[in-house]
C-alpha cells in the first residue's frame, strides 16, 4: 500500500477513501484487503488515477454478516498499481455514485 487519503469528490454526506496500492517486486499476485468491522464499508470500486469510479469490487463478510469484517479480493500483475476508492457508511447513504 502506497497511499490511503481521503476522496476528492466527498459532497452530500458521502464519505469515501481511497487507497493507492502497487506490485513491487514484477510478479503476478493475488492480494486480500481485510476492512475492519469498525470501518462500515458500503461499496468499493477500482479507479482511474481521478478517482472516477470504475469495476464495482466484491465486498466478501466474515461470517457475521453485514457486521463484519469485509474483505476485497485484488489481482495484480508485475509493477501494476491500483487505487481502490472504498464508500464508507450504510448502503442507504451512499447511493449516489455520480456524485
Amino acid at each position: 500500500m502506497e497511499t490511503i487519503k481521503r476522496g476528492e469528490d466527498d459532497k452530500h454526506g458521502v464519505t469515501t477513501i481511497v487507497l493507492r496500492l502497487y506490485e513491487a517486486f514484477g510478479g503476478h499476485a493475488k492480494a486480500q484487503l481485510k476492512i475492519a468491522r469498525q470501518i462500515p464499508l458500503a461499496k468499493a470500486y477500482i479507479t482511474n488515477l481521478l478517482e472516477d469510479d470504475g469495476d464495482a469490487l466484491q465486498i466478501k463478510r466474515t461470517a457475521d454478516g453485514e457486521d463484519g469484517d469485509a474483505t476485497l479480493a485484488l489481482d495484480f500483475h508485475g509493477f501494476e498499481v491500483k487505487t481502490v476508492k472504498l464508500y464508507i457508511g450504510s448502503s442507504a447513504t451512499s447511493n449516489d455514485r455520480s456524485g
